[in-house]
């Protein structure tokens, strides 16, 4: 059923991306203060298995401990169903009454749950993250810790739950964790409720650029034609002056704010240096009108307040840098000097432009406490790709006078270097030239009913997913939708990424209302779960 309303980051890139790159949904929780219900509790389920697929007979399973939050809430005991919430590529939060899950969970009497992802956050089923470790971080190990944890909690309960449907909702990579959970496990759940998800793995990833374009100029969330073409033309001037001096990046010309923290001597330096500036734009375009400032108009009225485009880009640029700053402690204490000098608008700034130094040396770090990026990263370079080039030889994309940031150094570069693999070639492959996830999930093939595909038009992850027949990305990257009787898909018109996750006015204390198209998705979305439970 297509229904229309009256659409981080796995490439390379410093201070922004390692922001992004926080799990998505709960990255905007945090910036809203959102609060959990008094009666949730924190609990570990002490019997996840290490590796579900060891088929050895008589084979000892190693166990190991995953965190889970259960709010009772809204619970109307034996009977009542259960709404889980799938976390994701980051630590992952309680329920919060912030989203739309929760709503729903006070009009149904649902019991929430929301179980954390293997290796992120405190679900660490092993002491490290070496190479050797990071082969049981696979999605399929994933759905399976999922599967198992819906058996032994309906089984362990204080409520008997023996007769209580079950709906997953994910939003972004967890989304689609939630419609394969029910490809994979159809009997586990009665339904799910997919935001965001991008179920069409690709390697070189040149439809988020196209997206980032296309909310550049849409004049309904504040951008225009014109802040395209500035950003454009701005991308055009600093790579003519970037590449004509040796080392590149030498130019006086560079404005500041623009200017390499670092000679560069290397194609993968250039399009390490190239992605973290369009990575700004990438942040604002991902996250925009959920909280967070600057949004796409602010960056587009900087933009064109300039007298020339490149100067229009470098204000573009400032502008998201200052804010990604002033909201993460660990930049300001890396950047110290850089966020002093563009809080005070001055001119002493500069932008990472070393692959190893800035970026593989950290992704190289296989210890938890370095974070959620290498555990992300290795999910892209074994299964998924998603890696976010400027420059496709298949393609155009509005920032293609980045052409040092293709492919290659976006995805190829990154992973030889932060896992130590000098002979990778990419995510693992089907035998017939595609990858595997796509041969085994489906791709955009979904054969399953009672599953609902949610995108925003503006989101770039959108153009991975199962979208609208009339949508520009419909089936973009060359694989086909074909959809079974009892699939939703639900699209919401100028919205960014998981926008219909967040419960009505849950935004608003961000300055951010509701439009017609989030609360039409909203009741969408919530006849799909009341058919998912009849």
């Amino acid at each position: 059923v297509a229904l229309v309303a009256p659409m981080v980051v796995a490439a390379p890139g410093g201070l922004l991306r390692r922001g992004v790159l926080r799990n998505h949904v709960n990255r905007v929780l945090h910036e809203l203060g959102a609060r959990a219900n008094a009666a949730t509790k924190t609990l570990y389920y002490e019997e996840a298995i290490l590796d579900h697929f060891d088929d050895a007979v008589g084979a000892t399973p190693t166990y190991w401990r995953q965190r889970y939050y259960v709010d009772p809430t809204f619970f109307g005991g034996p009977g009542s169903p259960i709404f889980l919430e799938i976390g994701g590529e980051g630590p992952q939060g309680p329920p919060s009454t912030s989203m739309f899950s929760a709503t729903l969970a006070e009009k149904h009497g649902a019991l929430l749950v929301s179980v954390e992802h293997r290796f992120y956050g405190e679900s660490r089923p092993v002491p490290n993250m070496t190479l050797e470790n990071l082969r049981y971080l696979t999605s399929d190990q994933a759905l399976a810790d999922l599967a198992r944890f819906v058996d032994f909690f309906k089984a362990t309960y204080t409520t008997d739950l023996s007769s209580s449907p079950l709906v997953v909702f994910g939003g972004s990579y967890p989304g689609a964790l939630a419609a394969w959970f029910k490809l994979k496990y159809p009997a586990h759940a009665v339904g799910a409720i997919a935001s965001s998800a991008p179920v069409f793995a690709v390697f070189d990833f040149y439809q988020y650029a196209q997206v980032v374009g296309a909310a550049l100029s849409a004049e309904e969330i504040g951008g225009s034609a014109e802040c395209l073409r500035v950003i454009q033309d701005g991308a055009t001037a600093l790579a003519a002056l970037v590449e004509s001096t040796t080392p590149m990046g030498s130019a006086a010309e560079i404005p500041d704010a623009l200017a390499p923290c670092t000679p560069m001597t290397s194609k993968d330096d250039l399009a390490y240096y190239y992605a973290e500036i369009y990575s700004t734009l990438e942040g604002t375009v991902q996250y925009n009108l959920e909280g967070s400032s600057p949004t796409v108009g602010d960056v587009c009225a900087a933009a064109l307040a300039e007298d020339d485009d490149l100067s229009g880009l470098a204000a573009a640029t400032s502008l998201v840098y200052a804010s990604a700053l002033a909201r993460d402690d660990d930049n300001d204490k890396k950047h110290p000097a850089a966020a002093k000098a563009l809080f005070k608008n001055t001119k002493a700034s500069c932008v990472e432009s070393s692959l190893q130094d800035d970026y593989i040396a950290g992704l190289a770090d296989v210890s938890f406490d370095s974070g959620s990026m290498r555990a992300w990263i290795w999910q892209s370079c074994n299964q998924f790709g998603y890696f976010q080039s400027t420059f496709s030889p298949d393609a155009t994309t509005p920032f293609s006078a980045f052409q040092a940031n293709d492919a290659a150094s976006a995805g190829l570069a990154v992973c030889r270097g932060g896992f130590g693999l000098p002979d990778y070639s990419g995510p693992r492959d089907d035998g017939a030239g595609g990858l595997a996830a796509n041969a085994n999930y489906g791709a955009r093939h979904f054969s399953n009913a009672n599953v609902t595909f949610v995108n925003g038009n503006l989101d770039p992850w959108h153009s991975l997913g199962i979208v609208n027949t009339t949508d520009a990305f419909y089936e973009a990257g060359g694989a086909t939708q074909v959809l079974a009787p009892g699939v939703s898909v639900i699209e919401l018109a100028g919205t960014a990424h998981c926008r219909d996750m967040y419960a009505p006015g849950a935004l608003e204390a961000a300055g951010v209302n509701d439009t017609a198209s989030v609360a039409w998705a909203h009741q969408r979305v919530a006849a799909d779960v009341a058919r998912y439970l009849s």
